[in-house]
């Protein structure tokens, strides 16, 4: 959708063709915008397209890039049906991860890195079950953070 308030007006100069060079480590060529707690439609597991649009870019060069961009979006909240994964241990013993079980759809994925793009691998060791949950030991390791998720199959 449209969003009315990333608006940005860049002043011109009449008499520039073909547009001129701009520093845009300088302050004064930086703009930082935010928007905060705007609904955006997005579906899991689908491609959000972020695009600007010059609306008068005849001659003109002001404002056809883009440095330090960053975006981030979180959900509308945890709907009640999202198993919960909690951890307990510490450097010197095994860590127990544990979700609810059963939990129907969902299964866990580790990572070595969160940079983006994170490579999240299904874990494909079998977990224990008793009293309502599932239980999977981990050895903690110094050589490699380890970060683990339930996500939807």
């Amino acid at each position: 959708g449209y969003l009315p308030s990333f608006n940005v007006i860049f002043p011109t100069v009449a008499g520039d063709v073909g547009g001129a060079a701009v520093d845009g480590t300088a302050l004064s060529n930086q703009i930082n915008l935010t928007v905060t707690n705007q609904a955006i439609s997005w579906p899991s597991g689908a491609a959000l397209w972020l695009v600007w649009e010059m609306a008068a870019d005849t001659g003109k060069a002001q404002g056809l890039a883009l440095d330090n961009l960053s975006f981030a979006a979180t959900a509308l909240g945890t709907p009640t049906n999202t198993p919960v994964l909690s951890i307990q241990g510490s450097n010197a013993n095994p860590y127990v991860i544990s979700w609810p079980a059963p939990s129907p759809g969902f299964q866990l994925y580790s990572a070595t890195n969160l940079a983006p793009p994170a490579a999240w691998n299904l874990v494909t060791n079998a977990p224990s079950q008793s009293d309502g949950a599932y239980y999977l030991t981990i050895q903690p390791t110094n050589a490699v953070a380890q970060f683990f998720r339930l996500m939807a199959r």
